[in-house]
């Protein structure tokens, strides 16, 4: 069978930037949103074959595969997700845990690529006010950097064997958005000093980066900066799709009391929500004429009075529920492979317990409690 590529992005992108060297697994307890986003080309979806090399870590056996949906172990597909678990970083495959890290805690990871036999997860460590970046091809960590400091990363992407990863550094007294290169940095022009890098991919050789930049929602086409909205109102651009020569860019953009969930084609906005409770766009995929885009509407967990939030997705603008609403959930990878739709996210119970989880056409599967997932990967065999 002939082994193509597949590519994905995500984001991890809170709410007040200021606050971002903390324990992962807090986050959402002071009340700050982890958005995390996966995107992926049209034409990388699906996949004949994907084989892992190098050596794995330990998959950790007694961590019990607690399914709301039974998974198939006889399936015609694989699905990898990848998270965040004890503060470890991790990916799941098929349900199995698959530990990047036997370190210390405070460790995440925000993206997954497969490209050809190899997997790309990227991620970080912070501590004491430090960030140390990273990414692992086949389990084997990759530095950035070997220097601590103010860096982080939010999405990674492979093209013809260059790894190219996108995020912000701090190098003084504000937020630059940059994006690397086999290593090496290129800054994005920006107009302030709080703008971040939160999705990349790579199309023909040519470099595509979303994020925002002093609150205007924006993508860089080779270091080109488009705006897509005025700058009057606050918006975000979490994640970004191309297709042919269209462009989408999936995020949220506010009308003044609340977020709205929306997505721009070629510059042109459509609202996936009416602005009447928070909301945002976190992962968007175009399969033929079909747009599928994933996120949550609801409340900030911890926010005073907050009652709950739903992780959701639309095709064409209809919207499908994956939760009730009587928990928190966030999140919001999409991947689609034929008539199936998959969504990862986490989600909230009553005891302050997170769990990191994916839903198949509308059906939840919980992958474990004490965790976190990131971005979901699904290819047939």
């Amino acid at each position: 069978m002939k082994t193509k590529r597949v590519t994905t992005q995500n984001v991890r992108k809170f709410a007040a930037a200021s606050q971002y060297l903390i324990n992962w697994g807090s986050i959402l307890l002071i009340g700050m949103l982890l958005l995390v986003i996966s995107c992926t080309k049209s034409d990388d979806l699906v996949i004949d074959k994907v084989e892992i090399i190098g050596d794995e870590l330990p998959i950790d056996d007694e961590t019990p595969i607690d399914n709301e949906t039974p998974t198939d172990n006889e399936s015609s597909v694989d699905i990898y997700v990848a998270g965040q678990l004890n503060s470890l970083p991790v990916y799941w495959k098929n349900g199995q845990v698959v530990y990047l890290s036997n370190g210390a805690p405070n460790e995440g990871s925000s993206s997954i690529v497969l490209d050809g036999s190899d997997v790309y997860v990227s991620g970080l460590e912070w501590w004491d006010g430090n960030v140390l970046p990273r990414y692992w091809k086949n389990n084997q960590e990759i530095l950035l950097s070997n220097i601590p400091g103010q860096i982080g990363i939010n999405s990674i992407a492979v093209e013809n064997g260059d790894v190219y990863v996108a995020g912000w550094e701090i190098p003084g007294s504000g937020y630059v958005a940059k994006y690397w290169k086999n290593g090496q940095v290129v800054s994005l022009p920006c107009s302030s000093t709080n703008a971040w890098a939160n999705a990349i991919t790579v199309v023909g050789g040519d470099v595509y980066v979303a994020g925002y930049d002093g609150g205007i929602a924006k993508y860089w086409k080779n270091g080109q900066p488009v705006s897509l909205n005025g700058g009057s109102n606050q918006a975000y651009a979490n994640c970004i799709f191309v297709v042919g020569s269209d462009i989408y860019v999936a995020g949220s953009e506010s009308n003044v009391s609340h977020h709205v969930a929306k997505y721009w084609k070629n510059g042109q906005s459509v609202s996936l929500t009416a602005g009447t409770k928070h909301a945002t766009a976190n992962s968007i995929a175009v399969i033929g004429n079909d747009v599928y885009v994933a996120g949550w509407e609801g409340d900030f967990y911890g926010m005073e009075g907050g009652t709950g939030s739903v992780i959701k997705y639309w095709k064409n603008g209809q919207e499908t529920s994956l939760t009730n609403g009587t928990t928190y959930a966030y999140g919001g990878s999409i991947a689609v492979v034929g008539s199936d739709v998959y969504v990862a996210g986490t989600e909230i119970n009553g005891s302050n317990n997170y769990m990191a989880k994916y839903w198949l056409n509308g059906q939840a599967v919980k992958l474990s409690d004490g965790a976190s997932a990131t971005s979901i990967i699904v290819v047939n065999r």
